[in-house]
């Protein structure tokens, strides 16, 4: 819904609120310069009427598609901004419980976040794996050490990094998620 829906939402209303200013644009200079509408009677004579329009709805027109096409704008950035940031990763790819984030940074023209999990490596994995098929990602490599998932033109790279602690109960599985919009990087 974030990829598309909103982008496209915003996009229209930027539309319609080019319409409407262009419409109010118009009603004004037309009834500014008294521009006259040929009209057709019952008869079929065509007859001058006076410049369509009045200067209130020519003026009420231009506000709405100036407040359209402002709001718009926003909030297309806004999805923009948030596609472009760590917080949309961690939209795409709700991790599974029990984890804490590392860090989270811009990398190779998309980002990265890296998590620690309080189990081993193995396990985690097929966490991972389990939730992104529940999310609709298609594994399109799957390594012991890297997963690669795909979705429409989304692209995740997992790497299991491994783990540290001297018993097994302690060991910390790190898995650093890469995102890019671009399946052949």
């Amino acid at each position: 819904m974030t990829t598309f829906f909103l982008p496209s939402l915003f996009g229209l209303t930027c539309l319609v609120g080019i319409i409407l200013i262009f419409n109010g644009l118009r009603g004004l200079v037309r009834r500014v310069l008294y521009v006259p509408d040929f009209k057709k009677d019952s008869r079929g004579t065509v007859r001058t009427v006076e410049g369509g329009g009045t200067r209130f709805w020519g003026m009420v027109c231009l506000a709405a598609g100036v407040l359209f096409v402002l709001v718009g704008f926003a909030g297309f950035q806004r999805v923009y901004e948030f596609q472009n940031s760590p917080a949309f990763l961690r939209y795409m790819v709700p991790a599974p419980d029990g984890y804490e984030i590392l860090y989270s940074m811009a990398a190779n023209g998309g980002y990265e976040i890296a998590y620690t999990y309080p189990s081993n490596a193995a396990d985690v994995r097929q966490r991972f794996l389990d939730r992104l098929r529940e999310e609709g990602w298609t594994i399109a490599t799957d390594t012991p050490f890297s997963v690669v998932a795909q979705r429409g033109e989304h692209c995740l790279t997992l790497s299991f990094v491994g783990w540290s602690g001297e018993e097994r109960r302690s060991f910390q599985a790190k898995v650093i998620v890469s995102y890019s919009t671009n399946p052949d990087s």
